[in-house]
């Protein structure tokens, strides 16, 4: 699984629905168990669904933890590992579980890294005893602004204060079920559930998570990417044009990681840029989409 093509290392990424842009353009890939591959040569992606970084530690109704140290034992020893969590955890939970209060991020942040951590110390350990590696992360990109409200079904405000309390989200989650698929209300009650916060306060969480992160894996000893700071516009807020739906990423605009991909010896990136001609600058615009047997574009993945 996940053979060397064309002289490329093997990679495997594992992680949430956005490990789907370095397999597809505005869709997201296939669950778990299956590996999908990328047009990216070497390059393979598995998403384990919507789990969150801060639960990757201990057992969750998600079971991410055990899907992935499974994962590891089908690879192919010699297979490079990153894991790219998180986002989800600084779009709504970080701010939550600091009471909404800007002060408190820190330490919400602090603490998620650290539980992070904790699962990258038994994945390292575990991959690395499988003849895996280098084994590194991912930072995710950074939390995109949700959409104004009554545009594409984005968040309501008159529900925004439901979604603070935890009775008030469970009661969120019923009123939900009652649209058909589809229906912009379905859509709008599920923005409100995934989006925690200010947009401010979300771009601290998500921005000092990607500092610790940084941290945590030089002390950790794993390959670290830069998966935050690319994706920044000017004015220090997410670049827009780098994502297909508000939160995830088009397929084009993967190549900005290229340098920071390369660093850690793996030219996977640099090589289908180089192949393209797209050279490493990653244009937010969609590409081709890849041809690859996953389901019509468009499909709704806010993991």
């Amino acid at each position: 699984m996940t053979a060397r093509s064309d002289s490329a290392p093997p990679v495997c990424i594992i992680g949430d629905s956005h490990v789907s842009a370095y397999a597809v353009d505005a869709d997201i890939v296939d669950l778990w168990p299956a590996v999908v591959p990328t047009p990216i040569p070497g390059l393979s992606v598995c998403r384990l669904g919507a789990q969150l970084a801060g639960t990757l530690h201990r057992a969750s109704s998600t079971g991410g933890r055990d899907k992935a140290l499974r994962l590891l034992d089908r690879l192919a020893p010699g297979t490079a590992v990153f894991f790219l969590f998180g986002e989800i955890d600084c779009r709504a939970h970080v701010v939550r579980r600091a009471g909404h209060d800007d002060a408190r991020i820190p330490e919400s942040v602090a603490g998620t890294v650290a539980n992070y951590a904790a699962f990258l110390r038994l994945a390292k350990t575990r991959a690395e005893a499988r003849g895996l590696g280098p084994v590194g992360v991912i930072s995710p990109p950074p939390t995109a602004t949700a959409p104004p409200e009554g545009a594409r079904g984005g968040p309501i405000a008159a529900l925004a204060g439901m979604a603070r309390g935890r009775g008030g989200r469970l009661a969120l989650r019923l009123l939900r079920k009652v649209f058909p698929r589809g229906r912009r209300m379905r859509a709008a009650i599920g923005y409100t559930l995934n989006y925690a916060g200010t947009p401010a306060q979300r771009r601290q969480a998500s921005a000092l998570f990607n500092a610790r992160r940084r941290a945590e894996a030089d002390a950790l000893g794993l390959a670290f990417v830069d998966g935050h700071d690319p994706f920044l516009g000017p004015d220090g807020w997410p670049d827009p044009g780098a994502f297909w739906d508000t939160v995830h990423l088009r397929h084009a605009a993967v190549f900005r990681l290229a340098p920071g991909f390369a660093a850690q010896g793996l030219p996977n990136l640099s090589m289908a840029a180089e192949a393209a001609g797209a050279g490493t600058a990653g244009a937010g615009t969609a590409g081709a989409r890849p041809t690859n047997g996953l389901s019509a574009p468009g499909r709704s993945g806010i993991d």
